[in-house]
């Protein structure tokens, strides 16, 4: 992808099993994201690895936001192989640019057996800046899914449905009450 207000390129791959499967120890997955460290493509990149703990992090899908990169996925549980929902990752955009190596995510989880799966339909898709124009600095990051009625997992209607992600990234995290 091309971050156009930053003039950056992002490339991503997500990890799989090794070559023992089934044979190996559980292990844990990442989202991978390299962010250029200057506009030539072809030069050095930033390289961070997210984790999505025992949840395989299938279809990933890439947004550009603000003050975060976005990614939403489809995930399969393998720890729990009963698990299936929707990952929603906020990634730190302005450390990554930077390359900070202590760039955060925050990460939301849609479980299935919570949010019922006709409301997650297909997946998610996380919005994108299009232009250099950024959005204000008090704008939520739009995250569309789609219900289809001719879908296998039970919607009664077509409908967009839309949540809001509103990520706050502070110098020192708030500290919480006991």
């Amino acid at each position: 992808m091309y971050d156009q207000v930053a003039d950056r390129w992002i490339l991503t791959q997500f990890t799989t099993r090794g070559i023992d499967f089934p044979d190996e120890p559980l292990n844990e997955f990442f989202n991978c994201v390299a962010v250029s460290a200057t506009p030539d493509p072809t030069g050095p990149y930033f390289r961070y690895a997210f984790s999505t703990g025992f949840n395989f992090p299938d279809y990933p899908k890439y947004g550009i936001f603000r003050d975060s990169y976005v990614i939403t996925t489809r995930e399969f549980g393998v720890q729990d192989p009963n698990f299936y929902g929707i990952g929603v990752y906020g990634l730190e955009r302005n450390k990554m640019l930077a390359g900070d190596p202590n760039a955060r995510s925050v990460r939301f989880i849609l479980d299935s057996a919570v949010v019922p799966i006709n409301l997650m339909g297909d997946g998610l898709l996380p919005a994108t800046v299009d232009g250099k124009t950024k959005p204000s600095n008090n704008a939520k990051i739009p995250i569309v899914g789609t219900q289809d009625d001719g879908g296998p997992y039970g919607a009664t209607f077509d409908a967009l449905n839309i949540w809001d992600l509103d990520v706050k990234w502070r110098s020192t995290p708030p500290r919480r009450s006991r």
